[in-house]
């Protein structure tokens, strides 16, 4: 698998890739909704993340480049946890 670039990301989650620049930075946090469209086009539970499951010991069946996006985007998750937990409970 290939990494993605910031335009095909704004695609999957209905934004433009100055906004997933600015995820990528911390500068912003993504909304409730675009984080679901990330957490679906990964096949990843939204609760999962949330509770920051993930690591590199047990996703074994994704490719590095793929690890190291989902890492990335869990900083800027991990920052937002507490204001968009109540929001996906909403949603899930």
């Amino acid at each position: 698998m290939r990494k993605l670039t910031q335009d095909e990301m704004g695609t999957i989650m209905n934004c433009n890739r100055n906004n997933i620049a600015s995820y990528e930075g911390g500068i912003v946090e993504p909304s409730a909704s675009r984080f679901l469209l990330a957490c679906d086009y990964f096949g990843i539970s939204p609760s999962e993340i949330l509770n920051n499951v993930y690591t590199d010991e047990n996703l074994p069946y994704f490719e590095a480049d793929l690890k190291e996006s989902v890492t990335s985007r869990l900083v800027v998750i991990t920052k937002v946890k507490d204001k968009i937990a109540v929001l996906i409970m909403l949603f899930v």
